[in-house]
């Protein structure tokens, strides 16, 4: 008998062979445990509570690792546990078993996380704020698949900071209670909701404020920076003001307090500082300021993204031990090995943040994903990290669609439980897993893999001549170089693989608003790159894509401003101009390449 499949892949397991056959109202003594994980359980499960011959026996044993579990399943089932959590974990194993193509067999296994804190980092501050519903949604993956941390990622103002009214009104954003019911809704799922809030770059939409905008740097061609002025004492002031208007409603010890990206630092009003005592001075002084405040006023422990600090490594040692360095980087090659042993060396407590690669592209680089997470969980095993942060971005406003993050995600729970190591059979044995769980528990169809389709669809970057870190061409050309070309194997390919999912009976609730913006997404890339053929399609594009972000985003009044990818229209009146002169666009010549 065949091992079954179990995403994320299982630390032991044993297969005794024939079958465990459950009676209809399945007897459950959960023993000392007060949770009866109904929340889980009522979906697939009908059950009632016992006092002893259970069918299901829940024991406590002291010797079960940290959020591990023994699960036996003979003519019965016996769950050992140290931790509720890994009760629970046992149970989402439990539901593949009973849910799997060979039914409940007769098997042992022992299984156990590898790195303590596992997350999904999401952006709701790039011009989309995902509904309750959907979050709630991606909440109960989550759990499925054993992650236990989430973070909402807040720069822009996206949260109705109680005090702060003369800066929230006009914007659309979570209220406290939508806090409180995700907290808790997280909370009931063994996952723990950290505040995420970006405290000295990103901060545009605060210094956009009249009554801020003299704590912004000053750019050396004088317009407003998106980083705060670390020397000016209101810096820190108004940083306390969101803190203190935010971290009550969260009951994490941890904040992540970004400081990622300080691009104006050494321009403006910091640039005298910069200059006698160095970038890396003024930047670690003010992370200084920060630590004390979280600390000794909030009683919480700061993370940070370790950007800056790892341009500045001969400073590093003066931060303080209980700080987290959040060591991100997105791309295949990133050099997280030598980042982490610099950091472990240090003695400095560390997590790891790779990416989904699903922003800047449209939808998803999915080769690059895949090998990204990769490396970064096999260093977080190697290098003794305490988390493992999967992050979500919106750049670019959030265009990408809905359903691309998801294949990421059991990508990313794969690794982040147990890392490469386990994962017999290498990348071809998760990419298989993934899909697996994906078709059948995300995205069931009848005879189609919508995970194979999306990672096709993250394919798409291949063909195009030119590699830009962290985006694809066609993004970086329309988002920021905006000089139009002309590529047209990646139009058709775009158009090939959307035909695809014409006529396809998926069986899962909002399929059909998923497929139609995926199949938008497809119509977007084919109007970017053969625009002298599809530019026609264009409305169609714009109505699509406005139906599909009220159907997924927070309303709100000024959305349209919001229309992305923001670079289109600018991109589509270059067109024009070039057509006036030449008459027609620089065409790409493309050598394919399916590699890295």
């Amino acid at each position: 008998m065949k091992k079954p499949i179990i995403v994320p892949n299982v630390q032991k397991m044993t297969v005794k062979g024939g079958k465990c056959v459950l009676p209809e109202t399945v007897k459950i003594d959960f023993g000392a445990l007060k949770n009866d994980f109904s929340f889980f359980l009522k979906d697939w499960l009908n059950f009632q509570k016992a006092t002893d011959n259970g069918d299901i026996t829940l024991v406590y044993n002291e010797e079960i690792k940290p959020q591990g579990y023994a699960l036996k399943i003979n003519e019965k089932i016996t769950i050992e546990y140290s931790e509720a959590c890994g009760a629970f974990y046992a149970f989402t194993t439990l539901k593949q078993l009973s849910l799997g193509e060979q039914g409940l067999i007769k098997i042992e296994v022992e299984d156990w996380p590898e790195i303590e804190n596992r997350g999904i980092m999401f952006d709701v501050s790039r011009g989309r704020a995902t509904t309750l519903k959907l979050l709630k949604d991606m909440i109960d993956l989550m759990a499925f698949l054993k992650y236990n941390q989430f973070q909402l990622y807040f720069d822009a103002i996206v949260f109705e900071y109680p005090g702060l009214e003369e800066f929230t009104k006009g914007h659309t954003c979570y209220t406290v209670e939508e806090i409180k019911e995700l907290k808790e809704y997280c909370a009931e799922r063994f996952i723990e909701l950290v505040p995420n809030q970006n405290s000295f770059g990103h901060m545009e939409k605060w210094t956009k404020k009249e009554k801020l905008s003299h704590l912004a740097i000053v750019k050396d061609d004088s317009t407003i920076g998106t980083t705060l002025n670390p020397l000016d004492e209101g810096s820190v002031e108004l940083v306390d003001k969101i803190f203190g208007s935010l971290l009550p409603f969260f009951d994490s010890q941890f904040i992540n307090i970004g400081c990622d990206e300080t691009f104006d630092l050494g321009q403006g009003q910091t640039k005298e500082a910069c200059e006698k005592y160095g970038v890396g001075r003024v930047y670690m002084d003010y992370l200084l300021k920060l630590h004390k405040l979280i600390t000794e006023k909030y009683g919480k422990t700061p993370m940070f993204w370790d950007d800056i600090a790892m341009h500045h490594p001969e400073l590093i040692p003066e931060l303080p031990k209980d700080m987290i360095f959040i060591e991100w980087g997105y791309e295949f090659d990133h050099p997280y090995e030598k980042h982490l042993k610099l950091l472990r060396d240090f003695g400095l407590r560390t997590y790891v943040a790779p990416g989904t690669s699903t922003w800047n592209c449209f939808g998803l680089r999915s080769v690059n994903m895949i090998e990204n997470i990769r490396i970064c969980a096999k260093n977080a095993i190697k290098y003794g990290c305490e988390g493992y942060l999967l992050t979500d971005w919106g750049d670019g406003g959030h265009p990408q669609p809905h359903a691309c993050c998801f294949g990421p995600f059991v990508v990313g729970a794969i690794y982040g439980w147990h890392a490469d190591r386990y994962c017999t059979g290498g990348k071809k044995t998760v990419y298989e897993n993934a899909k697996y769980f994906t078709d059948k528990y995300i995205f069931p169809a009848e005879n189609f893999s919508l995970f194979e389709w999306i990672y096709r669809l993250g394919k798409c970057y291949h063909l195009e001549d030119e590699r830009i870190p962290n985006h694809t061409w066609v993004s970086w050309n329309v988002n920021w170089q905006c000089t139009p070309e002309e590529i047209p194997v990646v139009a058709e390919y775009a158009k090939y693989i959307a035909e695809e999912l014409h006529g396809v009976q998926f069986n899962f609730e909002g399929s059909e608003w998923m497929v139609e913006e995926l199949t938008n997404t497809c119509r977007l890339i084919r109007i970017l790159t053969n625009p002298l053929k599809y530019r026609n399609e264009i409305d169609t594009w714009k109505k699509e894509y406005a139906k599909h972000w009220l159907l997924r985003s927070k309303p709100d009044d000024n959305w349209g401003s919001k229309l992305m990818p923001n670079g289109v229209d600018k991109y589509f009146e270059e067109i024009d101009k070039i057509l006036a002169k030449d008459k027609k666009l620089p065409r790409r010549k493309v050598d394919v390449r399916w590699d890295y």
